[in-house]
């Protein structure tokens, strides 16, 4: 066997090593573009693949300032998976219904709404901000931890959601999830837009909400536990955070609409048994204090009565109204949004236009 043997072999693994790799990208790479796990494919112009065109991997903010330049819209509804999932199309009937985006997604801070929104007026013709505002947003030990972010960056906004969609490493990833579970293909969670898909949680099934076990609820107030110092610096931080956005929003002209989403009485338990009920109670105030400073419209839909006074309740809802109205005990279900938007609107003047 001659000395150039062993180079040789070297070199023909590498061949197949190399072809076998591109074997691998080329089917990742249509994967995707059958699937189209972020909806961003369908939306910049191509024919839907194999699945019904959505989000089906919603959870994540990667896509969020590539569907903001895609869309251009003139209203955003911003906030944690309250939001993602608390309003669907229906809820947003209307002749401005077709220039609206739903931003939410889960796990979203102050910091994860402050970046989106500033981000979206900075890209987007955007007239109206509609924010879900969560008191664990304002005390969470959890900063920033899907901040929205774009790998691709092109001049045109159907390009770069082409891009972003097809070739980036989060929707090649997104795209191995829907192939391990594919009923997401058929049922998407949420619509191209990032709201609700009727389909995926049909009002014709009225399940009872889903509450926390002991090991969840231990879970869900882990974030809030701090030293007084810390919870008093982290919420002033965060008030003030809070406050800048409402003030650029302001001097932008741009219309606000806040709301502070019911809760469910497992959730208002959760907020005693760490301790921090007076906390929310002052958190509520600032709130409608800076709401009232900066000319925001607040829709204080976590009052004692709002979900006994809901209009249009399910016919099948032979339960209490908490009972019928949530998930679990943090997600309320899209009828609610319906009368936040409602009543949003009402107050702010403005029953169906964005302005």
């Amino acid at each position: 066997m001659s000395s150039s043997d062993p180079r040789a072999a070297g070199r023909r693994f590498l061949v197949i090593l190399f072809a076998g790799l591109t074997l691998m990208l080329g089917g990742v790479i249509t994967a995707t573009a059958l699937v189209d796990p972020t909806g961003l494919l369908v939306g910049a112009g191509w024919s839907p693949g194999l699945c019904v065109p959505g989000i089906k991997d919603p959870g994540s903010s990667a896509f969020t300032d590539a569907r903001i330049r895609l869309y251009q819209p003139r209203e955003i509804f911003v906030g944690s998976s309250r939001v993602m999932r608390g309003f669907d199309p229906d809820s947003l009937a209307g002749p401005g219904s077709q220039t609206a985006m739903n931003l939410g997604f889960s796990g979203a801070t102050m910091a994860d709404v402050d970046v989106i929104v500033r981000n979206a007026v900075a890209n987007a013709p955007v007239e109206r901000v509609w924010i879900g505002l969560d008191f664990g947003a304002f005390v969470t030990t959890e900063r920033n931890r899907h901040p929205a972010t774009t790998t691709i960056r092109l001049a045109s906004g159907r390009n770069e959601a082409l891009a972003m969609g097809l070739l980036s490493p989060q929707a090649q990833q997104a795209t191995l999830k829907v192939l391990l579970h594919p009923a997401s293909c058929q049922v998407p969670p949420v619509d191209a837009r990032g709201f609700a898909n009727p389909a995926a949680a049909p009002l014709a099934r009225i399940d009872p909400a889903i509450l926390p076990n002991p090991t969840l609820r231990a879970r869900m107030r882990a974030p809030w536990h701090r030293t007084p110092t810390d919870r008093k610096n982290l919420y002033a931080g965060e008030l003030a955070r809070f406050t800048r956005l409402m003030a650029e929003l302001k001097r932008r002209n741009i219309a606000v609409i806040l709301f502070v989403g019911p809760t469910h009485p497992a959730y208002d338990s959760l907020v005693a048994e760490a301790g921090l009920t007076r906390f929310r109670v002052r958190w509520r105030a600032d709130v409608a204090r800076i709401a009232r400073e900066q000319g925001a419209v607040l829709v204080p839909a976590d009052r004692s009565d709002f979900l006994a006074t809901l209009p249009g309740l399910p016919a099948n809802c032979d339960a209490t109204p908490a009972d019928c109205a949530f998930y679990d005990a943090t997600h309320f279900r899209p009828f609610v949004g319906t009368a936040i938007i409602r009543e949003g609107r009402r107050r702010s003047g403005s029953p169906t236009d964005p302005r």
